[in-house]
């Protein structure tokens, strides 16, 4: 089992990022010819550059940074369990989508995975399945994407909405005109891009004015 905390700088301890990423490896009777290797390819996971960050110090790195080396000295003996606490706190949306895509090669894997987070845009594409907190109690079991579309309910734990959620509401307002349409597709990036590439040219325009309307909405 590993463990991300919540602020990575208070579990690093060795001067430099090589033998903090290693510190595991060497604790697991892993052959010193393997480590290397495995060092390079836990960086690369999270989106770092192994061959520059090997002799820094780990602690004067950005907070992304230091967040990225340790979840990478973790996979470099991939747990069973990996248990990250706010692992996209303070990460550029490239990083971000290396620990999205991180999690998801794990679960595709039957690798298994608890993921502490308010950032319900990655908990919408990753975890199938939710608990809720309030004051230390379960407040909601279940289905990730049932919570999460559901206005009712993320009122009611005081959640905010994802971002595509929102775009795939107000897409679906304007383009389904009212009527279930069977292919509009579920509340996903990858998906939604690829039903709006199908369109009319006037419906592809009008699509665009949806999103940019609703990046106005949020940056306001």
């Amino acid at each position: 089992m590993g463990l991300v905390f919540q602020f990575p700088e208070a579990q690093i301890f060795e001067a430099d990022v090589f033998s903090e990423v290693a510190f595991a490896a060497y604790q697991w009777g892993i052959p010193r010819e393997e480590i290397r290797g495995k060092v390079e390819r836990a960086l690369h996971s999270v989106g770092l550059e192994a061959e520059s960050f090997y002799d820094r110090n780990p602690l004067k790195l950005s907070g992304g940074e230091t967040r990225l080396i340790s979840i990478a000295s973790l996979l470099v003996v991939d747990p069973d369990w990996l248990i990250l606490d706010e692992p996209t706190l303070g990460l550029d949306f490239a990083h971000w989508q290396c620990v999205r895509d991180l999690i998801l090669q794990r679960l595709k894997a039957s690798r298994s995975v608890l993921l502490i987070t308010h950032d319900v845009n990655l908990v919408l594409q990753v975890c199938p399945r939710i608990l809720v907190l309030d004051q230390g109690r379960i407040k909601y079991d279940g289905d990730s994407f049932q919570l999460l579309i559901s206005n009712d309910l993320c009122e009611t734990f005081d959640l905010i909405r994802p971002d595509v959620v929102k775009l795939w509401e107000a897409l679906k307002s304007s383009l389904v005109n009212g009527a279930d349409r069977a292919d509009f597709p579920e509340p996903d990036a990858m998906r939604i891009e690829n039903w709006i590439k199908g369109r009319s040219r006037f419906e592809r325009e009008k699509a665009c004015s949806v999103l940019l309307h609703q990046l106005n909405k949020s940056l306001i």
